[in-house]
Protein backbone atom coordinates (compact mmCIF):
# COMPACT_ATOMS: atom_id res chain seq x y z
CA UNK A 1 0.00 0.00 0.00
CA UNK A 2 1.03 3.36 -0.55
CA UNK A 3 -0.04 6.59 1.35
CA UNK A 4 0.64 10.03 -0.03
CA UNK A 5 0.16 13.36 2.20
CA UNK A 6 0.44 16.56 2.06
CA UNK A 7 1.11 18.41 5.41
CA UNK A 8 0.90 22.05 6.76
CA UNK A 9 4.25 23.54 6.99
CA UNK A 10 6.61 25.97 5.50
CA UNK A 11 8.20 25.31 2.46
CA UNK A 12 12.04 24.98 2.96
CA UNK A 13 15.03 24.07 0.16
CA UNK A 14 15.75 20.88 -0.77
CA UNK A 15 18.01 18.32 -2.35
CA UNK A 16 17.20 15.79 -5.25
CA UNK A 17 17.58 12.62 -2.99
CA UNK A 18 17.32 9.38 -4.12
CA UNK A 19 18.37 6.33 -1.73
CA UNK A 20 17.27 2.87 -0.64
CA UNK A 21 16.03 2.56 3.01
CA UNK A 22 13.17 1.01 5.19
CA UNK A 23 13.17 4.55 7.28
CA UNK A 24 15.50 6.76 5.97
CA UNK A 25 17.09 10.10 7.51
CA UNK A 26 16.12 13.10 5.71
CA UNK A 27 18.16 16.00 6.29
CA UNK A 28 17.60 19.61 5.30
CA UNK A 29 19.72 20.33 1.90
CA UNK A 30 20.02 23.10 -0.71
CA UNK A 31 18.77 22.14 -3.59
CA UNK A 32 21.41 22.44 -5.47
CA UNK A 33 20.34 23.60 -8.96
CA UNK A 34 21.22 27.26 -8.61
CA UNK A 35 23.93 29.46 -6.76
CA UNK A 36 23.87 32.72 -4.92
CA UNK A 37 25.94 35.25 -7.13
CA UNK A 38 27.90 38.13 -5.32
CA UNK A 39 27.61 41.50 -7.23
CA UNK A 40 24.76 42.64 -9.51
CA UNK A 41 24.45 42.24 -12.60
CA UNK A 42 24.43 45.22 -15.07
CA UNK A 43 21.08 46.63 -15.16
CA UNK A 44 19.78 44.99 -12.39
CA UNK A 45 17.52 46.99 -9.52
CA UNK A 46 20.19 46.81 -6.45
CA UNK A 47 17.00 47.67 -4.24
CA UNK A 48 14.80 44.69 -5.95
CA UNK A 49 17.89 42.39 -5.61
CA UNK A 50 18.38 43.59 -1.56
CA UNK A 51 14.79 42.55 -1.24
CA UNK A 52 15.29 39.41 -2.75
CA UNK A 53 17.87 38.47 -0.61
CA UNK A 54 16.40 39.45 2.15
CA UNK A 55 12.99 37.16 1.95
CA UNK A 56 15.50 34.34 0.78
CA UNK A 57 16.95 34.41 4.21
CA UNK A 58 13.59 34.94 6.02
CA UNK A 59 12.55 32.09 4.31
CA UNK A 60 15.35 29.89 5.57
CA UNK A 61 15.17 30.93 9.09
CA UNK A 62 11.66 30.31 9.23
CA UNK A 63 11.86 26.61 8.18
CA UNK A 64 14.90 26.51 11.00
CA UNK A 65 12.43 28.24 13.04
CA UNK A 66 10.14 25.44 12.53
CA UNK A 67 12.09 22.20 12.12
CA UNK A 68 11.17 20.79 15.93
CA UNK A 69 7.35 21.12 15.02
CA UNK A 70 8.30 19.39 11.90
CA UNK A 71 9.66 16.70 12.74
CA UNK A 72 7.48 15.84 15.55
CA UNK A 73 4.98 15.54 12.90
CA UNK A 74 6.74 13.56 10.96
CA UNK A 75 7.03 10.90 13.83
CA UNK A 76 3.31 11.31 14.34
CA UNK A 77 2.39 10.53 11.23
CA UNK A 78 5.03 7.50 10.99
CA UNK A 79 3.75 5.83 14.44
CA UNK A 80 -0.04 6.90 13.90
CA UNK A 81 0.27 5.02 10.45
CA UNK A 82 2.35 2.00 11.63
CA UNK A 83 -0.97 1.46 14.63
CA UNK A 84 -3.20 1.75 12.14
CA UNK A 85 -1.81 -1.32 9.74
CA UNK A 86 -0.22 -3.18 12.71
CA UNK A 87 2.76 -5.78 12.93
CA UNK A 88 1.44 -7.34 9.75
CA UNK A 89 3.12 -4.08 7.46
CA UNK A 90 6.27 -2.72 7.41
CA UNK A 91 8.08 0.60 5.39
CA UNK A 92 9.22 -0.32 1.99
CA UNK A 93 9.96 3.49 1.22
CA UNK A 94 9.59 6.82 3.18
CA UNK A 95 10.18 10.13 0.65
CA UNK A 96 9.81 13.57 2.01
CA UNK A 97 9.84 16.99 0.72
CA UNK A 98 8.23 19.37 3.86
CA UNK A 99 4.88 19.87 2.90
CA UNK A 100 5.13 16.33 0.53
CA UNK A 101 5.88 12.87 1.62
CA UNK A 102 5.04 9.52 0.21
CA UNK A 103 5.24 6.39 2.34
CA UNK A 104 4.71 2.82 0.87
CA UNK A 105 4.34 -0.37 2.70
CA UNK A 106 4.06 -4.12 2.28
CA UNK A 107 3.07 -7.26 4.32
CA UNK A 108 5.84 -8.12 5.82
CA UNK A 109 5.66 -11.98 4.44
CA UNK A 110 6.94 -10.11 1.23
CA UNK A 111 9.78 -8.37 2.55
CA UNK A 112 12.34 -11.14 1.43
CA UNK A 113 10.82 -10.93 -2.29
CA UNK A 114 11.07 -7.35 -2.49
CA UNK A 115 14.51 -5.70 -3.75
CA UNK A 116 15.55 -2.44 -6.04
CA UNK A 117 14.30 -0.22 -3.30
CA UNK A 118 14.84 3.21 -4.60
CA UNK A 119 13.40 6.89 -4.16
CA UNK A 120 13.61 9.86 -5.64
CA UNK A 121 12.34 13.59 -5.63
CA UNK A 122 12.12 16.59 -7.79
CA UNK A 123 10.70 20.41 -6.41
CA UNK A 124 8.36 22.25 -9.31
CA UNK A 125 7.64 25.01 -7.15
CA UNK A 126 8.25 28.86 -6.00
CA UNK A 127 11.27 30.32 -7.27
CA UNK A 128 11.77 28.47 -10.32
CA UNK A 129 11.38 25.11 -8.85
CA UNK A 130 13.55 25.49 -5.59
CA UNK A 131 10.23 25.18 -3.17
CA UNK A 132 8.93 21.94 -2.02
CA UNK A 133 5.48 23.67 -2.31
CA UNK A 134 4.94 21.88 -5.21
CA UNK A 135 6.65 18.75 -6.83
CA UNK A 136 6.53 14.83 -6.71
CA UNK A 137 8.31 12.09 -4.93
CA UNK A 138 8.75 8.64 -6.38
CA UNK A 139 9.79 5.35 -4.91
CA UNK A 140 10.36 2.10 -7.03
CA UNK A 141 11.15 -1.90 -6.10
CA UNK A 142 10.76 -5.45 -7.64
CA UNK A 143 8.36 -7.93 -6.28
CA UNK A 144 8.59 -11.58 -7.51
CA UNK A 145 10.18 -9.76 -10.91
CA UNK A 146 7.16 -7.34 -11.40
CA UNK A 147 8.92 -3.70 -11.43
CA UNK A 148 6.65 -1.22 -9.40
CA UNK A 149 6.67 2.54 -9.54
CA UNK A 150 4.67 5.32 -7.19
CA UNK A 151 4.54 8.55 -7.55
CA UNK A 152 3.02 11.33 -5.27
CA UNK A 153 2.40 14.93 -6.80
CA UNK A 154 1.00 18.59 -5.49
CA UNK A 155 0.97 19.82 -9.37
CA UNK A 156 0.25 24.13 -10.07
CA UNK A 157 -3.31 25.12 -8.56
CA UNK A 158 -5.70 28.04 -9.90
CA UNK A 159 -8.01 28.32 -13.16
CA UNK A 160 -7.19 28.88 -16.69
CA UNK A 161 -5.25 27.84 -19.82
CA UNK A 162 -1.81 29.05 -18.55
CA UNK A 163 -2.17 27.03 -14.91
CA UNK A 164 -2.92 23.88 -17.16
CA UNK A 165 -0.01 23.81 -19.00
CA UNK A 166 1.86 24.64 -16.11
CA UNK A 167 0.44 21.66 -14.35
CA UNK A 168 1.47 19.75 -17.43
CA UNK A 169 4.85 21.18 -16.99
CA UNK A 170 5.33 19.78 -13.16
CA UNK A 171 4.20 16.70 -14.41
CA UNK A 172 6.79 16.27 -17.02
CA UNK A 173 9.61 17.98 -14.75
CA UNK A 174 8.76 15.47 -12.37
CA UNK A 175 8.90 12.77 -14.81
CA UNK A 176 12.37 13.62 -15.49
CA UNK A 177 13.91 15.15 -12.66
CA UNK A 178 12.77 12.29 -10.03
CA UNK A 179 14.86 9.73 -11.84
CA UNK A 180 15.12 6.32 -10.86
CA UNK A 181 16.17 2.46 -12.41
CA UNK A 182 17.13 3.56 -15.66
CA UNK A 183 18.57 6.70 -15.73
CA UNK A 184 18.36 7.37 -19.48
CA UNK A 185 14.05 6.30 -18.47
CA UNK A 186 11.61 8.62 -17.09
CA UNK A 187 9.09 7.40 -14.75
CA UNK A 188 6.75 6.18 -17.33
CA UNK A 189 8.68 4.11 -19.91
CA UNK A 190 10.57 1.53 -17.51
CA UNK A 191 8.03 -0.09 -14.95
CA UNK A 192 5.36 -2.96 -15.30
CA UNK A 193 3.06 -1.11 -13.12
CA UNK A 194 3.23 2.86 -12.20
CA UNK A 195 0.25 4.35 -9.47
CA UNK A 196 0.44 8.22 -9.63
CA UNK A 197 -1.58 10.03 -6.79
CA UNK A 198 -1.90 13.28 -5.07
CA UNK A 199 -3.28 16.79 -5.30
CA UNK A 200 -3.39 17.31 -9.19
CA UNK A 201 -5.03 20.41 -9.36
CA UNK A 202 -6.06 19.94 -12.45
CA UNK A 203 -10.08 21.47 -13.65
CA UNK A 204 -13.18 20.02 -15.19
CA UNK A 205 -14.45 21.44 -17.88
CA UNK A 206 -17.78 21.05 -18.20
CA UNK A 207 -20.18 21.55 -21.60
CA UNK A 208 -23.78 21.25 -22.30
CA UNK A 209 -24.95 19.16 -25.54
CA UNK A 210 -24.26 21.88 -28.04
CA UNK A 211 -20.47 21.99 -26.59
CA UNK A 212 -21.26 25.31 -25.04
CA UNK A 213 -19.02 26.12 -21.49
CA UNK A 214 -21.61 25.34 -18.34
CA UNK A 215 -22.15 28.72 -16.57
CA UNK A 216 -20.32 28.51 -12.99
Amino acid sequence: GAAAEEMSAPPMLSSHVGRSASMPTEPVMLKGKGRERSGTSIGANPTRSARGASRRRGSIADVAANLPTLESGRIHLIRSIQRHLGVSYYQVANVRRVQMRLLVYSRVELKDEISDVETAAENTGALGGYLPNKGGQAAKFTLRGTSLCFVNSHLAAHEGESKCMQRCQNVASIMKGASLGNKSLDLGSQFHHAFWMGDMNFRCRLVDDDGCAVPR
